[in-house]
C-alpha cells in the first residue's frame, strides 16, 4: 500500500513539474519571440501537416480547428477579457514609456493567441490520428489480449516486473502528449510525426501490459 501511495505521489510531482516547465517554457516564448517568428513555426507545422494528408483532410480538419478556436477564444470572450487584464491604458503624461510597454505587452496577447491556436490545432490533430489509428490499435491491443489468454495455461507465462515497465512507459508518452499540446514547435517539420508514433507506442505498451499481466 505504501508503495502504490508513494508510487502516486511520485507521479503527481513529476506532472507537477511537467506543467511548470511547459508553462515557463510558454512564458519563455511569449517573451523572447517575436510574433512574426511565432506565427512562422506554426505556419511551418500546419503546412506539414497539409502535405502530409492532403487537400481533402486537411481542409477538414482546418476547418474544424478555425471553428473551434473562433467558439473557444473569441465567442467566449476570453480573448476580450485577456486584452483588458494585460493591456493597461496609456499614460498621457509618458506617452513614450507607455509606448513601449504596450509593445511588449500587445506581443504578449499576439503570441497567446497563437499559443492557444497551436494547443486547439493539436488536439485536433490527436484527435484525426486517434480515429485514423483505431483500427491498428484495437488490433495491436487485440493481439496482446489473445497472448495472455494463452499465457494462462502454462507457468510462467506473465511477468510482473515488465507490467510495472511498460506501466512507467505508458506515463512517460502520457506526459509526452500533454507536453506536445503546449510545448512550441522544436522539430520544425517532424513535429506532425509525434501524435501517430505516440499513439501506436501506447498502443502496443498497453498490449504487452495485457499479454504479461498476472494471472487471474
Amino acid at each position: 500500500m505504501s508503495t502504490a501511495i508513494t508510487t502516486k505521489h511520485t507521479r503527481t510531482q513529476i506532472l507537477n513539474i511537467i506543467f511548470i516547465v511547459s508553462f515557463a517554457l510558454i512564458i519563455a516564448a511569449m517573451a523572447m519571440m517575436s510574433t512574426d517568428s511565432f506565427k512562422k513555426t506554426v505556419t511551418q507545422e500546419t503546412q506539414s501537416v497539409q502535405a502530409m494528408l492532403g487537400d481533402g483532410d486537411w481542409g477538414f480538419i482546418k476547418s474544424r480547428v478555425d471553428y473551434r478556436f473562433q467558439k473557444a477564444v473569441f465567442d467566449s470572450g476570453f480573448f476580450d477579457a485577456l486584452k483588458e487584464i494585460i493591456l493597461p491604458e496609456v499614460n498621457p503624461d509618458d506617452p513614450i514609456e507607455s509606448a513601449l510597454d504596450n509593445d511588449f505587452l500587445y506581443r504578449w496577447v499576439n503570441n497567446i493567441q497563437i499559443i492557444l491556436y497551436q494547443a486547439v490545432f493539436r488536439i485536433t490533430m490527436l484527435e484525426h490520428w486517434a480515429l485514423t489509428l483505431l483500427p491498428l490499435t484495437i488490433a495491436i491491443i487485440g493481439t496482446g489480449f489473445n497472448r495472455w489468454r494463452i499465457k494462462r495455461y502454462y507457468m510462467g507465462g506473465t511477468h510482473a516486473n515488465l507490467v510495472r515497465l511498460y506501466l512507467k512507459a505508458s506515463w512517460f508518452l502520457v506526459l509526452s502528449l500533454i507536453t506536445y499540446v503546449v510545448f512550441p514547435n522544436v522539430l520544425s517539420i517532424h513535429n506532425p510525426y509525434i501524435p501517430p508514433v505516440i499513439l501506436v507506442l501506447i498502443a502496443f505498451i498497453a498490449s504487452r501490459i495485457i499479454a504479461n499481466y498476472q494471472k487471474m
